[in-house]
């Protein structure tokens, strides 16, 4: 007697478990519509590189580096590269 109670009661906790997971699907796919609508995803912030990478060999490097720096430092004002205490242009 009791088995068949035992029995009987897992099968009306399995059904209304089924019926939830139903209803829930429903639900679904309207909340995936509303998130996906409002949610801000990582393409938002991303850049996309398209610089092509160095193809020098390794002993070529140092100077490709030297002339990226340099290339920077002249473009740089003229006012930046002022010796803070004797205000004449640093030539290094």
């Amino acid at each position: 007697m009791i088995g068949i109670v035992v029995v009987f009661f897992d099968l009306l906790i399995t059904f209304s478990f089924w019926c939830s997971m139903l209803a829930l699907k429903k639900l679904q796919n309207a909340q995936e519509q509303e998130i996906d609508g409002s949610t801000v995803s990582a393409p938002d912030f991303t850049v996309m590189v398209t610089q092509e990478p160095h193809l020098e060999s390794l002993d070529d490097l140092p100077g490709v580096y030297y002339a990226w720096a340099e290339n920077i430092c002249s473009q740089e004002a003229n006012s930046m590269m002022k010796d803070q205490d004797t205000g004449f242009i640093d030539p290094n």
